[in-house]
């Protein structure tokens, strides 16, 4: 007997802290933000419980039978409301469902709460309430088993939505509603077994008094998903929730001192912990907001970089693919034109085969464009390829040249170029590397208007180069050091010459720089000509350093 007077001693003790424990929680949570529809389902349905648990705490409380027959109609005031808000909860968490409309929520609250106060003002539910030895015996009334149906019809409707929230949501949301899902089930359980079909097959309603302990599994899982899940905003509950907490603790210990020394002493420490309690909520609160700021600029970057991904690959497909078309015909004009130039169809006047030579050079120019972007595309793509073998720079360079000797010449630019005796023998893309110095005579070409074009090729410690010297427009340093990248053209370049995308020399650089070479812009300053210059390693030098990391390797 002694025993069992110290559990029930110990659960009315609990049931207090476990109405203090929801009403926390769930004020903090309408406080942070009231506006949140989720956040007012969520104060509403706490405020029910603690009704449900008020209304338990005074019927088995020490007091008249009367007393205790009101207790027991505030039970049937929150059960409904409880079921209710439940439901109304899972319809809108973690993400509103499109069939809970207005009305349907309007329906449900309100047949509730007439369900409710039928119940608390009538003895429709509950008709009276009889003390026994074992404790108490409750008497029901016609409506008791239309509220039976009306709750456990809510709960498990609510607890069938709660999973299919569950399983339409993704990652941090499908976490939460499983948190919420359990809580909600487990305390569920507890009351439905507590306060229904016990006191319903036995008639003892002591039992009843174990109900509100279950809404421990509710609070203690949506704690969880508040912290470890982020549910109504981790950081800030939380520490509201331990601030009015210590307050409370804190208050109750300056109520129930018993000295007046003891109790200013109390006094004094609630008036500190509320400066303290405030000044951390706003740190809190203000760290919150900045990382909520920080994870939305990140989601927008990251949203923005994929389309940007996007944007890309569109327009490198684009290029592939009208590179490609255009390389068949501008072949074929390349062919034809030659063939005129070489008398294949006849003779020509003078003016003709100056015209013809512009044609050429200009369609000869659209190719490499077309090559570039090309490359270019190769390049983004990782899929730029190289034919390397042992060549001789000589005779691509002097091919090279004599494309250009007839434009020259009709621009009056002396180009010069003192062919090489001697072979110099380079490892590399032949056709790659002829690309390179094609780009090289051309822009000599078109930056400079009198005066001369010099091409020197030239070997010097297992290194060969190739300088393109004009006396053109010249450039400052500065613009010097930005040319090689894309897109990118030399200052004022468009008044000399307006064609051009600024992709040449990025793709130059790229090409020479995957031959171990080196590719670099000389110039005294604008108005005095520049040199465009390449250092490439001989084919032995390159072999010599090969054989070098396989003896390392072997090693």
């Amino acid at each position: 007997m002694e025993y069992l007077d110290f559990n029930i001693n110990i659960i009315s003790t609990a049931l207090p802290l476990a109405a203090l424990l929801n009403l926390i929680l769930g004020t903090v949570v309408y406080i942070h933000n009231y506006r949140s529809e989720v956040n007012r389902a969520f104060f509403f349905l706490i405020l029910s419980t603690v009704i449900w648990i008020g209304g338990i705490i005074v019927r088995f409380g020490d007091f008249s039978q009367s007393v205790a027959l009101v207790g027991a109609r505030i039970t049937f005031l929150g059960a409904p409301l409880i079921a209710a808000f439940i439901f109304y909860f899972s319809n809108i968490f973690p993400k509103p469902l499109a069939y809970f409309a207005q009305s349907l929520k309007i329906l449900v609250v309100a047949s509730a709460l007439l369900l409710g106060i039928l119940g608390m003002a009538t003895g429709s539910v509950v008709r009276s309430i009889e003390i026994i030895e074992n404790g108490q015996m409750t008497i029901y009334g016609p409506l008791y088993y239309v509220f039976s149906a009306y709750f456990l019809f809510l709960i498990v409707a609510s607890i069938v939505v709660l999973t299919y929230q569950y399983f339409r949501s993704h990652d941090v949301e499908r976490n939460q509603a499983r948190l919420i899902l359990f809580g909600i089930g487990f305390t569920a359980i507890v009351g439905v077994i507590t306060n229904l079909l016990i006191p319903l097959t036995t008639g003892v309603s002591t039992t009843s008094r174990l109900g509100p302990l279950g809404t421990s599994f509710f609070i203690g899982f949506a704690t969880y998903a508040i912290v470890r899940h982020q549910l109504l905003n981790v950081k800030v509950i939380g520490t509201e929730i331990l601030v009015a907490t210590t307050w409370v603790v804190v208050l109750l210990r300056v109520i129930t001192a018993s000295t007046i020394e003891e109790s200013i002493i109390n006094s004094v420490l609630l008036i500190f912990w509320v400066f303290l309690g405030i000044i951390l909520v706003r740190s809190v609160l203000g760290e919150v907001r900045a990382r909520e700021e920080i994870e939305k600029l990140a989601k927008e970057l990251e949203f923005t970089n994929k389309e940007l991904k996007r944007l890309d690959q569109a327009k490198s497909d684009f290029i592939s693919i009208a590179s490609h078309q255009l390389r068949t015909p501008l072949s074929i004009i390349k062919g034809y034109i030659s063939m005129i130039r070489e008398g294949s169809y006849g003779d020509f006047s003078g003016n003709v085969r100056k015209t013809l030579n512009k044609i050429y050079l200009s369609n000869e120019r659209l190719i490499k464009l077309v090559a570039d972007l090309l490359d270019l595309s190769r390049m983004e793509s990782g899929k730029l390829q190289y034919e390397f073998v042992e060549f001789n720079m000589v005779d691509m360079v002097d091919s090279t040249v004599d494309e250009f000797r007839i434009p020259a010449g009709d621009k009056n630019i002396d180009l010069v170029w003192n062919k090489p005796k001697e072979p110099l023998v380079v490892w590399g893309d032949s056709w790659k590397l002829r690309q390179v110095v094609f780009n090289l005579i051309d822009n000599g070409l078109k930056y400079t208007e009198k005066g001369s074009l010099a091409v020197v090729l030239e070997k010097a410690n297992n290194m060969v180069t190739l300088s393109v010297k004009d006396t053109g427009a010249g450039m400052t340093p500065e613009t010097a050091h930005g040319l090689f990248q894309k897109f990118t053209r030399g200052k004022d370049s468009f008044k000399t010459n307006a064609q051009g995308l600024g992709l040449g020399l990025f793709i130059a650089k790229k090409i020479v720089d995957d031959h171990q070479g080196k590719l670099w812009a000389e110039s005294e300053g604008e108005g005095k000509g520049s040199a465009f210059v390449i250092e490439l390693p001989t084919a032995s030098a390159v072999k010599q350093k090969k054989d070098f990391q396989e003896l390392m390797e072997n090693l």
